[in-house]
């Protein structure tokens, strides 16, 4: 009998397996193949469900509840019709895996199952050195291609939202860490949604009219 870690290292392995066809159909060179696309979609989300079935097995209902999941008659449901922070889940995105640590970090991940293929986990989490709620997306393509400027913007539109300023962050030299180099991070004050830094809009003369600039 196999143990649960290797259980889940097999788990794994068909993630990955999955992954891997979801980046072959998405890729840039070739037209994407929805119905595929979506049955890929719901495998990767099957196996996931999969594996806090097994983290979860045993556990009284409070555990559940503290990762944020309901339990009723020995299932488990999901709420993916928004995203953390709120907004309405985006038309086109899977949810594929939901995450809640010990710190109090929730967070999940969505994969974009119309298109080129392009990854968004979000998560939220109060600061303790500020007291201030923060959320944070990264974008990432399976193809481990850097992120586009439009790929920044579509996860911006997507789950940051439009009525929220946010950061794209460059730390000085001591402090800066490179986990990923193919992924990029956008980071939103929830608490001040229209920004903790001044606003740097300023007029210029443009052809004798004057516009707004940043």
């Amino acid at each position: 009998m196999m143990e649960e870690q290797q259980v889940r290292e097999a788990i794994d392995g068909l993630i990955e397996q999955q992954e891997r066809r979801m980046a072959t159909y998405q890729g840039d060179s070739i037209i994407p193949d929805a119905g595929a696309i979506s049955e890929i979609g719901h495998s990767i989300d099957a196996l996931i469900h999969l594996k806090h079935v097994l983290r979860l097995c045993g556990c009284p209902p409070e555990a559940y509840e503290k990762a944020g999941e309901k339990h009723e008659n020995n299932a488990v449901e999901y709420d993916d019709s928004t995203t953390v922070s709120g907004l309405p889940a985006p038309a086109g995105w899977t949810c594929i895996e939901r995450k809640r640590d010990e710190n109090g970090i929730y967070g999940r991940f969505w994969v974009r199952t119309t298109g080129e293929a392009i990854r968004v986990i979000e998560s939220v989490y109060t600061r303790p050195d500020d007291s201030r709620t923060w959320l944070h997306v990264s974008v990432s393509k399976p193809t481990r291609k850097m992120p586009t400027w439009d790929d920044i913007q579509t996860m911006r539109r997507c789950f940051v939202g439009e009525k929220r300023e946010s950061y794209m962050v460059f730390p000085t030299q001591e402090r800066y860490v490179n986990i990923h180099p193919g992924v990029l991070h956008l980071y939103c004050c929830l608490d001040q949604p229209q920004g903790v830094l001044p606003h740097f809009e300023g007029e210029l003369a443009i052809g004798g009219e004057k516009r707004l600039s940043i």
